[in-house]
């Protein structure tokens, strides 16, 4: 009975001293608030002693040696994300506090558990700041253009000899959430080997044989023969080797079965885009007005699928070049340089929201030309792009080119867009900038019989054309003077890629933005 006793005893003893000790711990870490509790380990290091100016050393210390990119790989290619380009950045004090309050908030037994988890060495702070969702999603789509590959089904080799079928291939996609998941817990302490990047299968849809038959069949009956257009005294001509080039195989859902695809011959649009791009040059050096990049492929595209041949003419608009001017405040040889940052063709739920969160990140107002179609269709997307400080101008009801029709309908255009923006602004739109820059005696008469004041552009670096990032960086950057105008559109990929450094580049030589004024 004496042993069962001086057991139990024992047993309260060690008992009472863990409860002793654990009351010390927790009156220490309540008491001694300017330095974390005990046990704390930030990065893997102890520092549970420390006080906030060794912290906050410690903490920059870490943050220099871990500024450093991170790796991703896939197969033999290795791609590398510097954290300034998603805007990754550490705010020290602030995690410098949240290290201190770690184990200090919430209730008594949250606390509890927090400091007694800490202290026996279960918990390991990682130093992490904030990253722009915006360029993260522009790494991310950069990534997915180097890796992914399509699925491409059983099909007939139309470049060379449609009588061969080629066989069916499976495609690669990135697993966009897994690897935005991968940059924000890496990005503020990259490992030194490359991580994978995640990846999942893509499997071709079967088609029969009648399917590929018909493919043949259709190819067969259309006309490889050369389709010219003409814009602003140019003539643009695809050649049957060019055809052959642009042609592929797409699956699109069948007109009888939604559920189902077919195979149908197409033309690839971005590849047509960049051709278009280098002629458009030629045209808006000219002309000075916009080349027409909505109603050229259309032009195309009508003479390939019907097998006619006629040479097309695309308007473009009479642009008066201005003389160079400041358009807001003129500014002097030792103040800073001002740009105008202008989108056209908006809004849209894709790429617009996007271009905004960037504005935001660099805290840049601009100018957005918006369709009023496109403001019924997207309200959302326009209210944010009013709210966020951003400037609202008048791009027609339809984008139309405007020169073709009677004063009447130029007049309408322009009013019935101004009624659907006064609500979103809270007083009458003047600002108006005419589709392709299409301007004649007409269409000024409107303009000015509505009050609107007309702005065109100074800088056109043709984004619509989807070129490489750094040829559209370029483009803009070595055109921009003080005081310009520069005409990018909301609905491109390209465009969302390029303006980080196009902000970033314009800020480094001296450029604020500025949003036109009504």
């Amino acid at each position: 009975m004496k042993l069962i006793i001086s057991h139990h005893k024992r047993i309260a003893l060690i008992f009472a001293i863990i409860l002793f000790i654990e009351n010390c711990v927790l009156i220490y870490d309540n008491i001694q608030n300017k330095a974390p509790i005990l046990g704390t380990r930030v990065e893997g290091k102890w520092l549970g002693l420390e006080g906030r100016a060794n912290l906050t050393r410690f903490v920059k210390k870490t943050v220099d040696s871990q500024h450093r990119p991170l790796k991703f790989s896939y197969g033999n290619k290795i791609i590398s994300i510097p954290q300034e380009d998603i805007g990754a950045k550490v705010n020290i004090p602030v995690v410098v506090n949240q290290i201190i309050q770690k184990g200090r908030t919430g209730n008594a037994l949250t606390k509890f558990i927090e400091q007694n988890k800490t202290l026996i060495g279960l918990e390991n702070t990682r130093i992490q700041g904030t990253v722009s969702p915006a360029l993260m999603t522009i790494a991310i789509l950069d990534i997915q253009k180097k890796i992914d590959t399509e699925a491409l089904p059983k099909r007939p080799d139309l470049a060379n000899d449609p009588s061969v079928v080629l066989p069916a291939k499976e495609g690669i996609k990135v697993q966009a959430d897994k690897l935005s998941l991968l940059i924000l817990q890496n990005i503020f302490n990259p490992p030194q080997d490359p991580i994978q990047i995640p990846t999942y299968k893509v499997f071709p849809n079967s088609y029969s044989n009648e399917d590929i038959k018909k493919v043949q069949s259709d190819f067969s009956k259309i006309s490889l023969a050369p389709i010219s257009i003409s814009s602003g005294g140019f003539i643009f001509t695809l050649t049957s080797e060019d055809l052959k080039s642009l042609i592929k195989i797409a699956e699109r859902p069948s007109p009888k079965n939604p559920k189902k695809s077919v195979l149908s011959i197409r033309i690839d649009d971005e590849k047509l885009s960049k051709k278009l791009g280098e002629f458009a040059k030629k045209v808006e050096e000219t002309t000075r007005a916009e080349f027409d990049h909505h109603d050229a492929p259309v032009a195309i595209y009508s003479q390939f699928y019907s097998n006619t041949r006629n040479l097309i003419a695309i308007p473009t608009g009479n642009r008066i070049s201005p003389p160079k001017r400041v358009l807001g405040i003129q500014t002097t040889l030792l103040g800073p340089k001002t740009a105008y940052l202008t989108f056209d063709d908006g809004p849209n739920d894709i790429y617009q929201p996007l271009i905004l969160d960037i504005l935001k990140t660099y805290d840049v107002k601009a100018t957005f030309f918006m369709v009023g179609k496109n403001v019924q269709r997207y309200p959302n997307v326009s209210i944010r792009t009013v709210m966020e400080g951003h400037t609202v101008g008048n791009h027609s009801l339809n984008h139309s080119f405007l020169p073709n029709f009677n004063f009447s309908m130029i007049y309408n255009e322009i009013l019935a867009t101004n009624m659907i923006l006064s609500p979103l602004t809270g007083s009458d739109t003047h600002l108006f900038r005419p589709p392709y820059g299409g301007v004649n005696a007409t269409v000024n008469q409107a303009a000015s019989n509505l009050g609107e004041k007309m702005y065109l552009w100074d800088v056109d670096p043709r984004d619509w054309s989807e070129p490489e990032t750094e040829d559209l960086v370029n483009r803009v950057v070595n055109n921009t003077f003080d005081g310009a105008d520069i005409l990018l559109h909301s609905n491109h990929l390209a465009t969302v890629k390029a303006l980080p450094k196009i902000i970033e580049k314009l800020q480094a030589q001296g450029y604020v933005f500025k949003t036109l004024s009504n």
